[in-house]
């Protein structure tokens, strides 16, 4: 799904975040938001999925503005929350089926896809039928709301932190699964303080800094042709030097 960003402003009372930003997300891609907390990432992910107004500006999903978009355009777009916002008085498999009947996936297939995302993304041994979501632990409840944004092989995909909270070993099925997911039809757009797993994923790189994107570029690019580590190309991108001094510990 192409997606086209026409010189956005939004502030957030006298904090202006974004002013006059254009840019254009197109399908075949993976996005990695990249920046320092503060510099917009999440309220440019919350303007993509409507959570609130643009203060000027224009975005088109597949060339037709976000205030006309059709029930079609809508459930082709899937989203990760950092928050965790599931319904705990559901079992996996009750919230699944629930999630995947708002986006009308029929019943057959939905099951399939339930699944297969549970033996991809769970042991064996996890009970996900009888469980409420109330007692799953922080990283359990990130698998569920990972699932339900899969659920209904969204063209547009927006993960918001999505290594927060897992495990290593939880945390590499999950870059297994976005780099599987990649296709020339579809646009994966994340954000992550997790440097190490964007590094497995290889994504376009946006580095949003001071209202605007400050680089734009492959992940060979910003690295320099891997000669500089990850973090050490963010610094150097957002020209961030490391403090040269001491606590004294009194």
């Amino acid at each position: 799904m192409k997606l086209r960003f026409e010189n956005i402003s939004k502030s957030y009372g006298n904090k202006l975040v974004f002013e006059n930003f254009s840019f254009e997300f197109s399908p075949g891609n993976t996005y990695c938001l990249l920046g320092v907390n503060g510099a917009g990432k999440t309220t440019l992910l919350n303007l993509i999925l409507q959570f609130f107004p643009t203060d000027s500006g224009k975005i088109y999903f597949e060339g037709v503005h976000y205030r006309n978009l059709p029930q079609s355009i809508r459930q082709g777009i899937g989203f990760l929350s950092e928050y965790l916002d599931l319904i705990d008085e559901l079992s996996f498999i009750q919230y699944l089926r629930f999630v995947g009947k708002l986006y009308k996936v029929d019943s057959k297939t939905l099951e399939k896809r339930i699944k297969e995302i549970c033996a991809y993304l769970f042991e064996e041994d996890v009970d996900l039928n009888k469980k409420s979501l109330s007692v799953f632990s922080s990283g359990m409840r990130k698998k569920v709301a990972i699932c339900a944004s899969f659920i209904h092989i969204p063209e547009l995909l927006i993960l918001d932190e999505p290594f927060s909270n897992l495990d290593p070993i939880s945390a590499n099925i999950v870059v297994d699964l976005i780099n599987s997911y990649k296709d020339e039809n579809r646009t994966i757009i994340f954000s992550s303080h997790n440097l190490d797993y964007i590094e497995k994923i290889n994504p376009v790189i946006l580095v949003i800094d001071n209202k605007k994107i400050v680089f734009d570029g492959s992940l060979e690019t910003f690295t320099n042709s891997r000669k500089d580590k990850i973090d050490e190309a963010l610094f150097k991108t957002l020209n961030v030097e490391s403090k040269n001094q001491t606590i004294k510990w009194i």
